[in-house]
């Protein structure tokens, strides 16, 4: 159980510091909601990327830890509201680990979710091994270029553990930051009211079949694509309008950062659900404005940064290019 517990604090804390960390560095002065979403997308890339090195999870754990120390030096002086998002966002946080620990808490004990339903699991726990402990042929998943992020979250989470801790760990931590993220569009609601509607966001249906499946990628394929519409949200509605210039020419990058996540955790597929996304708000910002600014200033206005927020993301990707094609 603890080794569990350890692995959800791991994810969810270090998404947190490292998204509010970026949003920082991108001119947001005070702490947005944003940052659970926009923080584990680095995250996961760099418990990938650090996994492969020599010590492996040891390697990875204390390279996320790093970030996170980093992140919070970052932070230091340059957030404000801090407070007022604990008061916030811990009532939802808690109801909603409590609902994601039900299948756990009926089966009294944890381990693999679903086994007796989908037997997937077996596969992410041979990759996820071989990724601790390299010593023997390389299992099908990754041989065939799949995607491997969560994974190398999972074996730094295990040395607080084991992998089955691990892979439970991060499939709560999920709907835990979802809720949080929702708080974006329902921080301003009553307090009661704000927890039930965020808990409600974090755990519809299809999450909590999901969640009894023992299944992780579609969970963070959902909550990257949460974020993604919630940071568009709040770029359109002209969050970074009175903040520091950076802000408008770097608006982009929080958006890089959860795609990248998408890229790790669900590959190709992940962007394209995202590029969706993105297609349908231009477009309906464009019917919205019309008008008010015509479409070309629209798209004028949008050039720069999204041009920037491109490179952020080729760059981030680069390393796991080869694998996905």
């Amino acid at each position: 159980m603890l080794g569990t517990y350890a692995a959800i604090l791991l994810a969810c804390g270090s998404a947190l510091v490292v998204g509010q960390a970026v949003l920082s560095v991108c001119g947001w002065r005070r702490w947005s909601w944003l940052a659970p979403v926009v923080g584990l997308g680095p995250v996961v890339a760099i418990a990938w990327g650090a996994v492969q090195l020599p010590g492996e999870g040891a390697t990875a754990l204390g390279t996320v830890l790093a970030f996170s120390a980093a992140a919070l030096i970052v932070l230091v002086g340059r957030t404000e509201g801090a407070g007022e998002a604990v008061r916030e966002g811990l009532p939802a946080a808690v109801v909603t680990l409590v609902a994601a620990s039900i299948p756990f808490i009926v089966e009294d004990r944890f381990g693999v979710l679903g086994t007796g339903f989908n037997v997937d699991m077996s596969q992410h726990l041979f990759a996820a091994d071989w990724l601790a402990d390299p010593s023997g042929p390389a299992p099908g998943l990754v041989e065939q270029g799949y995607p491997l992020g969560p994974h190398g979250l999972v074996v730094a989470a295990a040395e607080l553990g084991n992998l089955v801790h691990g892979f439970s760990g991060v499939t709560i931590a999920v709907p835990v930051l979802a809720a949080l993220c929702s708080l974006v569009v329902l921080r301003e609601l009553p307090p009661l009211r704000r927890t039930i509607a965020a808990a409600l966001v974090a755990l519809p249906y299809v999450v909590a079949s999901y969640l009894a499946q023992g299944q992780f990628k579609e969970l963070l394929e959902g909550f990257f694509l949460l974020g993604f519409a919630l940071c568009l949200h709040q770029l359109a509605a002209g969050w970074a309008a009175g903040g520091p210039p950076r802000m408008r020419y770097l608006g982009a990058v929080p958006l890089a950062a959860i795609a990248l996540g998408s890229l790790y955790s669900y590959s190709a597929p992940g962007l394209a659900w995202l590029a969706a996304a993105g297609v349908l708000f231009v477009a309906a910002e464009v019917v919205r404005r019309r008008r008010t600014v015509a479409p070309g200033e629209l798209l004028r206005r949008a050039a720069l940064p999204v041009s920037i927020g491109l490179l952020v993301l080729v760059a981030g990707a680069a390393p796991e290019l080869g694998r996905v094609v």
